[in-house]
C-alpha cells in the first residue's frame, strides 16, 4: 500500500492544477462472501490521502450495487475533458469470460449469470471516464 502511494504521490505532484476528482470504492463487509477488512481500511485510507491532496473525492465504502451505482454516477457527471480522475477499487472482483467485475457487498453467490447481474461491470466504469 505504501509503495501505491508513493507512485500516486509522484504522479501528481506533475499533474495539472485542473479539477482532480476521484472515485474510490472500498467493499469489506460482505453479505455472502467472506468479509475483506483490509479492503475498507485500504479505501477509506486512500480517500483521506486523496482529499488531502486536493481531490474531491466520490467515496463508496461497503455499499450495495443500486447505491454503489449512483456513487459511479455522481462521479462520472463531474467529469470534463479538463479533469484529472482517478479510479480506486479495493474488494472482491470476479473475472466472467472476457470481462471483469466488481463485486458489491449484497451481491449473491450464485452462478455467472447471477454475478453478472448483481457486480458491477469494470469497463462501464472506464467507458464512462473516457468518455468525459
Amino acid at each position: 500500500m505504501r509503495a501505491l502511494l508513493a507512485l500516486l504521490l509522484i504522479c501528481l505532484a506533475s499533474a495539472a492544477t485542473a479539477q482532480r476528482v476521484a472515485l474510490v470504492l472500498g467493499n469489506g463487509a460482505y453479505q455472502n462472501a467472506p468479509p475483506l477488512p483490509n479492503a475498507t481500511n485500504d479505501a477509506r485510507d486512500m480517500a483521506a490521502k486523496l482529499r488531502e491532496l486536493g481531490f474531491t473525492v466520490y467515496e463508496g465504502v461497503d455499499r450495495g450495487r443500486v447505491d454503489t451505482l449512483r456513487v459511479i454516477q455522481a462521479f462520472t457527471e463531474a467529469l470534463t475533458p479538463e479533469t484529472t480522475a482517478l479510479f480506486y477499487f479495493a474488494g472482491h472482483g470476479v473475472q466472467i469470460g472476457a470481462e471483469n467485475y466488481l463485486v458489491p457487498v449484497d451481491a449473491e453467490a450464485g452462478d455467472e449469470f447471477g454475478l453478472t447481474v448483481d457486480s458491477i461491470k469494470l469497463q462501464t466504469i472506464l467507458t464512462s471516464m473516457e468518455r468525459r
